[in-house]
């Protein structure tokens, strides 16, 4: 038998095993095969490699994996009735190691930096003391540091959950605060103990995006007075506040004004300069001098105490607040839960090593806010900026959170008159300039360009949170996003998931490459829609396989998108940025010649964040797979 036609044949044999029903199934003996087509390949002449050019650039070795089911068996839920705990030790014992204790010092120190004014800002913006934010940081921040799914994630409180605390002080109070954190905890402690940890992302990125925005709107409004010097308006909201604004715009305070600026002004410019001074601490020391030595009479942070707040169960609500306590316990619960799991997500980039447990994310969390519920402060959520800020410093292990709590705590019991110091106006800046950040203008737009759909969808959710009410503004969000997502299958058949199988060797990229090169085929078909991006896990999962492009491995991969039926923007943008991810480690990326797949390769181009996946596009193959 001639060399061409047994490569031909070796070729074909996961092919037939997949008619057989056997995918997922020959992962070993496909590393024998690939194995033997590698050695065929290297006797070959230039004129078998030729031979081999007219196979369809589909034609594969490996693994096959059909990740139509639920679930694989790779990718199994795993439960955790003792908390991760035993998965955890060899974490904590490294704690107890001195190795790395330098970094993990000079990394919790940064973070604590950043950490201790926003803290008191976002303490403020919830309706509470400055210091609830504080006692948020301290103990979130402990509690995740053990238990958490990060190894050097960070929690503590988030400018999001401001509006939402305030929003529940208004209307439940204190004690309402208090359970509505707790049941919070509870469902996120439960979720990752059933390890349905993925499941959090069931959420569409629309919706994530104006929930953001409503909520960027929200802490802007609320800080107007602040920035302002005025008194707090007689009722809360949006059109309430421009009122009383306007009513008494010739009592504003110029020297609040003043003080407010400056704040925002470093914080916005300081980081364009270098990035090594920290701009939040750096915007309050500055303005905080200010008020002092220019003596400007500005109003100062108050009740700091030295201490953290002994714990308190408040008595039962009211039964008839029960059904809004509920409610805004699973809005904390959803958005919390996905923030921390953003923020692993985040940090794994960084790092890129282990990878985060998004179920013991969970569990870390949960406890974290059964914890701060019961001292009164403020829910919690793993942090992205401080986490990676965190992870980028050096940090090695669990500890540097454990030490970011630490220099937090010491602020309260070493620092507090300094803290007393503080103008209100500079806590203002400081969240003005957080909320600026909450949205990317080109993400909207983008938006807008790929659905303008979901688009409007985006649009009247962010209006409707900002102007009438959080809870109804996610809630129709939601339900227009689901039946926007069945419009759009129409035609097809309605419940058909999400499925991808990953092929190795096209024989063209052995006779262009060489057959060292690490090669596979993506094929994904069905619908990519929000209700499929936690299916996206398992993809990335079988990328990033030994098999293929694992540790930062280099090679090809070609994306077949012939099969897809529909993309909604939530898919598209997931999708995006695991193809961006793989180009950014070496990979060349491409998509299938045809206008079916090239009409969608197009829309992830415009999907993707980094600008990296117009390569992909403009990709134009060898002469070995031209027909």
């Amino acid at each position: 038998m001639s060399l061409s036609r047994l490569a031909h044949r070796v070729a074909d044999l996961p092919l037939k095993a997949s008619r057989l029903g056997l995918n997922g199934s020959i992962r070993i003996s496909s590393i024998h095969t690939r194995a033997l087509r590698h050695n065929i390949l290297k006797a070959a002449s230039p004129a078998v490699l030729s031979a081999v050019k007219p196979l369809r650039p589909v034609a594969a070795i490996g693994l096959i994996r059909n990740n139509s089911n639920a679930a694989s068996k790779d990718s199994g839920i795993k439960q955790k009735y003792d908390l991760g705990v035993v998965s955890l030790l060899p974490e904590w014992k490294e704690m107890l190691d001195p190795k790395g204790l330098k970094d993990d010092i000079v990394a919790g120190s940064t973070v604590a930096a950043v950490a201790v004014p926003l803290s008191l800002a976002i303490g403020l913006a919830s309706g509470m003391n400055a210091v609830d934010g504080l006692n948020t940081a301290i103990v979130s921040g402990v509690i995740c540091a053990f238990f958490g799914g990060s190894k050097l994630g960070i929690s503590g409180p988030t400018a999001a959950m401001a509006a939402v605390v305030y929003n529940v002080i208004a209307h439940a109070g204190l004690a309402g605060l208090f359970y509505v954190t707790f049941i919070a905890g509870a469902l996120q402690t439960l979720t990752g103990i059933l390890g349905i940890g993925h499941l959090i992302r069931f959420m569409p990125t629309p919706i994530i995006s104006a929930f953001a925005a409503g909520i960027a709107g929200l802490i802007a409004f609320g800080q107007i007075t602040r920035a302002t010097g005025l008194p707090a308006p007689p009722t809360p909201g949006v059109l309430s506040v421009l009122e009383h604004l306007t009513t008494n715009l010739s009592s504003v305070i110029p020297e609040c004004l003043l003080i407010t600026a400056i704040t925002m002004g470093i914080n916005q410019f300081l980081p364009k300069l270098s990035k090594k001074i920290p701009a939040t601490l750096t915007a309050v020391a500055v303005s905080a001098a200010l008020a002092f030595f220019g003596k400007l009479g500005v109003p100062l942070v108050t009740n700091i105490p030295t201490s953290l707040p002994p714990l308190h169960f408040p008595g039962l609500p009211d039964v008839s607040q029960m059904g809004f306590i509920m409610n805004s316990a699973g809005l904390v619960f959803a958005f919390a839960s996905l923030e921390s799991l953003l923020s692993g997500v985040a940090v794994d980039k960084i790092i890129k090593a282990k990878q985060h447990d998004p179920s013991q994310e969970l569990i870390g969390q949960g406890l974290g806010n059964m914890a701060t519920a019961l001292v009164g402060a403020v829910p919690a959520a793993g942090v992205i900026v401080r986490s990676t800020l965190n992870a980028s410093s050096g940090a090695k292990t669990r500890r540097s959170g454990l030490i970011q709590s630490s220099v937090v705590y010491g602020s309260i019991a070493g620092l507090n008159e300094l803290l007393h110091m503080i103008p209100i106006p500079t806590l203002a800046g400081v969240l003005l300039s957080v909320a600026s950040k909450m949205v990317n203008p080109k993400d909207i737009v983008t938006m807008f360009k790929l659905s303008p759909v979901e688009g409007m969808i985006w649009l009247g959710t962010m209006l409707t949170i900002v102007l009438q009410d959080m809870m109804i503004g996610i809630q129709y969000g939601f339900a227009a996003e689901l039946f926007y997502a069945f419009y759009q299958r129409r035609g097809t058949p309605l419940f058909r998931g999400f499925s991808h199988r990953v092929t190795l060797d096209p024989l063209w990229v052995y006779a262009h490459y060489g057959s060292d090169v690490k090669s596979a085929v993506l094929e994904v078909s069905g619908n990519l829609d929000f209700m499929a991006v936690f299916r996206l896990d398992d993809l990335k999962q079988d990328l990033l396989s030994p098999l293929y492009f694992a540790n930062g491995q280099k090679g090809v991969l070609e994306v077949d998108l012939r099969k897809l039926n529909t993309a909604d923007f939530s898919g598209l943008d997931g999708l995006a940025g695991i193809l961006s991810d793989l180009i950014g480690q070496g990979v060349d990326v491409h998509f299938t010649k045809n206008p079916k797949s090239e009409k969608f390769g197009a829309k992830l181009v415009a999907a993707d964040k980094t600008g990296r996946l117009k390569k992909a596009l403009d990709f134009v193959p060898p002469e070995a797979v031209k027909k």
